[in-house]
């Protein structure tokens, strides 16, 4: 007998005994034991294995995390700059006023809304207290927002060109020297008594025009949007409103009336 035949038969030996033992008592109490034994470690290979996958989850928010706040600070410091650049335009424009002598205007925050969502009218932070009076011309850079309407003491509304009140003298900035009409309205205006003949057209810039005060700047009303039939002389003209009110945190008012 070979020497390989003789391990080979050695381990079925020993492999015929272990099977014998685990048959009896003895066996199974050492199989027992031995399941005692390894229990603990596969126990603690599963907490182990648990304890790392949070250690990389945590891992994974805190970098996501880190990343957000990179965005967050990003963000901030481009709102800095945009305030920056709003309270540069705001001098520019105080002192474009002094220049020209057009010093007769207050600033005025705006302090409420159309809870409609109309945008008819708001809120600002000045009245009688700095003498402001009904039908003083409320605007913004060189866009029209509206007409005093109702003062009060340390307050006053405003009736912007959304509201069906509202009606004013205008003109097209084009070459037209014509005067119309112009009856707010929400979403759109319109300019009443607009003739069959008359040159008015879509993507017309609609301006103020005072009858009275020709020192009042043509601020920008609207542009014509819609010029529709209408029954009898006059045709349907819509205008939309340039001024965005929802986005109004401050105006100026002109202490002059149209």
């Amino acid at each position: 007998m070979t020497r390989k035949d003789f391990i080979k038969y050695a381990v079925l030996l020993i492999f015929s005994l272990l099977l014998y033992f685990v048959n009896i008592p003895l066996g199974r109490e050492l199989l027992n034991l031995f399941q005692r034994l390894t229990l603990p470690v596969y126990y603690l290979k599963a907490k182990v294995s648990d304890t790392v996958s949070n250690y990389v989850r945590t891992y994974i928010l805190l970098v996501d995390a880190r990343r957000e706040n990179e965005l967050l600070k990003r963000e901030v410091e481009s709102l800095k700059l945009y305030k920056a650049q709003l309270d540069s335009c705001r001098i520019s424009l105080e002192k474009v006023g002094i220049s020209t002598g057009n010093t007769g205007s207050t600033r005025c925050g705006v302090i409420g809304y159309d809870p409609k969502g109309e945008d008819s009218f708001i809120y600002i932070d000045k009245g009688r207290n700095v003498g402001l009076e009904d039908g003083f011309i409320v605007f913004y850079g060189d866009k029209f927002v509206g007409l005093v309407q109702d003062v009060f003491g340390g307050h006053a509304k405003v009736s912007t060109t959304y509201s069906n009140k509202l009606f004013i003298s205008c003109m097209l900035l084009k070459q037209d020297p014509k005067n119309y009409i112009y009856k707010g309205g929400f979403p759109y205006g319109e300019l009443l008594y607009v003739n069959w003949e008359d040159p008015v057209e879509v993507g017309d810039t609609v301006v103020l025009r005072s009858p009275k005060d020709k020192s009042i700047p043509a601020f920008v009303i609207g542009k014509v949007i819609a010029v529709e039939k209408k029954q009898g002389f006059f045709k349907k003209v819509l205008v939309k409103p340039d001024i965005d009110v929802r986005r109004l945190e401050f105006v100026y008012v002109l202490d002059k009336k149209l």
